[in-house]
C-alpha cells in the first residue's frame, strides 16, 4: 500500500489508522532526527527510512549520531538535481528492532 500523509510528533493516531510501513519517506519535512523520533511506532522490523536532504545533512546526521534510538544508518549517496543540478543526500536509514504499535 503506498500512503500519502503527514505525520507529527507525538501522533497517537497514526498508527491506528493506517498500520505499520516497510518504506518511509521524508522529504522537507523535518530534521533527521525528529523525523526518526516520530517513526519507531509506523515502522515494520527492519523497514527503511529514506531521506532526501540538502547541504546539512552531514549535521544532522551529527546529532543523530548522539541520540540513542532503534535505527541505524545504511547508507548516504551523493547526487545532483536533474534541473537545478543542486547537491543532495539520499540518507537511509534502517530499523534495527521491533518496536510495537500502542493501543
Amino acid at each position: 500500500m503506498i500512503l500519502e500523509e503527514r505525520i507529527d510528533k507525538n501522533d497517537q493516531v497514526f498508527a491506528k489508522k493506517h498500520g505499520q510501513f516497510s518504506l518511509i519517506t521524508c522529504r522537507a519535512l523535518t530534521k533527521i532526527q525528529d523525523f526518526l523520533e516520530m517513526t519507531p511506532q509506523i515502522a515494520t522490523p527492519h523497514a527503511r527510512i529514506l531521506f532526501m536532504k540538502g547541504p546539512k545533512a552531514a549535521d544532522e546526521i551529527k546529532t543523530w549520531q548522539t541520540a540513542p534510538g532503534p535505527f541505524e544508518l545504511e547508507s548516504i549517496s551523493s547526487l545532483a538535481l536533474p534541473f537545478s543540478g543542486a547537491d543532495r543526500s539520499l540518507v537511509i536509514f534502517s530499523k534495527t528492532d521491533e518496536t510495537p504499535v500502542s493501543h
